[in-house]
């Protein structure tokens, strides 16, 4: 009755209408707060309940139950629930198509569940297209890959070689760079940046070969990727310069000095001890036989260029050989006579022992050897022999050999011709053999005998068809070393 009386009261002091429900709003709300927490009988409002089912926090059929207490169908708790469900984002829903994780049906349903009008729905779908980078866009107009819409000082080629062309691209590369915000105007520049010109090497290169003009180098060093202000450096270090070994050819061709020679190879960046190195490797000696022949020649090492004169300097200095090798290389420059020669002339007496040592030495041959040979050449260093003797042995030796392999003469008068000439006697024997094998490979032929029996027996001539005459007789004769004389003497003989 308290409660009644303070709330009667109120009322009563306070009066009728919103003045009265402000005042008497804190004596009720206690009231409320005290009857609610000994009920607990409020239910949950719809929205509450759709998005407590939506999330999973209570089961459809709960939502339903509870909702029909406030006084919903289950169908309307049902619709609730579904608009309390969200889809996928839109970003997603494509990707999810893209990779074939839903259909379009399931992606149609999505954008109604983010509630996106009807008319966007095909243009949204047609992102599930990307398109291409505009680099990407850029490139393919340089490549030809894509048509060209204008931006290219030279066209790609249009003809086909022997290696098939690849197809040009059916997509429009304005339309694909406008998908990425860029109009014409900003993929011409994307255009003009990815092709790039020749390189620095190339540019200066085809400048020095007359193929371009130096307004040309230029622009190929604003168009790559070096500063404009590096151009004439590129330029200049692009121009050919010789080698380093080509400039060493040079000092040892006589045509610089050392110190041009240094200039030169430090222009590659290559120090004096190194280009010095280098000196010593390109520098050639000549064969050791030709040192042996120019020492034995007078010779001198190390010699000088300045002793050499001309054109034989030159000529040493363009093969590349070394200074300190000049002068023997100047003495060895003759050809001398051979072995045979020397034998012979000292043979016969033209030379001594000592010239004939001499010469073989200069021509190469080992000391000893040149010793030994030489004196069995003139019959030792003590013995002198007469010219005239020598020629006599000589001629001797030629007519024993011709006799015998004419068979004029037998085995006995030319072991005793060859010992008149100085043969060894155990060494007859193997001259008889090689003359004699001789003898069977050249001399297959009638022997003077019978020739002259041929001719008194009438007998036939192969050689002419008809009987032996005295003049075929005459004729072979003269062919075997006789005199007229002495072939006239012979046929007449019985």
């Amino acid at each position: 009755m308290a409660f009644w009386s303070r709330l009667t009261a109120a009322i009563a002091g306070l009066g009728i209408g919103e003045a009265a429900g402000a005042a008497i709003e804190p004596v009720m709300e206690p009231l409320r707060q005290d009857a609610w927490l000994k009920s607990k009988s409020k239910v949950l409002d719809l929205g509450t309940l759709a998005q407590l089912a939506a999330a999973g926090l209570i089961t459809p059929d709960a939502a339903r139950s509870e909702g029909a207490r406030s006084g919903y169908a289950p169908d309307r708790v049902d619709r609730a629930i579904q608009l309390s469900l969200t889809a996928a984002p839109v970003a997603e829903l494509l990707e999810l198509w893209r990779r074939g994780k839903i259909s379009e049906a399931l992606v149609d349903h999505g954008l109604a569940k983010a509630r996106i009008e009807p008319q966007y729905w095909a243009p949204i779908k047609e992102l599930f297209f990307g398109r291409l980078d505009p680099a990407i866009i850029a490139t393919a107009i340089q490549r030809g890959i894509m048509h060209d819409p204008g931006f290219l000082p030279v066209g790609p080629p249009t003809a086909t070689g022997k290696v098939p062309a690849f197809p040009v691209s059916p997509l429009d590369p304005l339309a694909e760079a406008q998908a990425h915000g860029i109009d014409e105007a900003r993929l011409f520049v994307e255009t003009a940046i990815v092709g790039l010109p020749l390189s620095l090497q190339e540019a200066a290169s085809a400048y020095f070969r007359g193929i371009i003009e130096l307004a040309d180098f230029e622009r190929a060093v604003s168009e790559g990727n070096t500063r404009n202000e590096w151009g004439a450096a590129a330029l200049a270090q692009a121009r050919r310069i010789l080698t380093a070994g080509e400039y060493t050819e040079l000092q040892l061709r006589g045509f610089s000095t050392r110190d041009q020679r240094l200039a030169d190879a430090a222009k590659h960046g290559m120090s004096v001890e190194d280009s010095d190195k280098l000196y010593d490797v390109l520098g050639r000696a000549p064969a050791i036989h030709t040192v042996v022949i120019g020492l034995a020649r007078g010779g001198k090492y190390p010699g000088s260029y300045a002793n050499v004169p001309e054109p034989f300097r030159s000529e040493i200095q363009r093969s590349n050989i070394r200074e300190e090798w000049a002068e023997i290389v100047y003495a060895a420059r003759y050809t001398y006579p051979s072995g045979f020669q020397i034998r012979a002339e000292a043979q016969k007496g033209d030379l001594t022992a000592a010239e004939a040592e001499e010469i073989l030495l200069e021509v190469g041959w080992a000391p000893k050897w040149a010793t030994f040979f030489a004196d069995k050449w003139t019959g030792g260093t003590t013995a002198a022999t007469d010219s005239h003797a020598a020629k006599a042995a000589n001629q001797l030796w030629t007519t024993a050999h011709r006799s015998y392999i004419a068979e004029e003469i037998d085995d006995a008068t030319a072991t005793a011709a060859l010992g008149r000439v100085g043969v060894a006697a155990g060494a007859v024997p193997e001259v008889l053999s090689l003359w004699q094998e001789e003898r069977s490979l050249i001399r297959k032929q009638l022997t003077p005998t019978q020739i002259r029996k041929a001719v008194k027996g009438a007998v036939l001539n192969p050689a002419t068809g008809a009987a032996w005459t005295e003049a075929d007789a005459m004729a072979a004769l003269l062919a075997r070393g006789y005199s007229q004389a002495d072939a006239q003497v012979f046929l007449a003989e019985a």
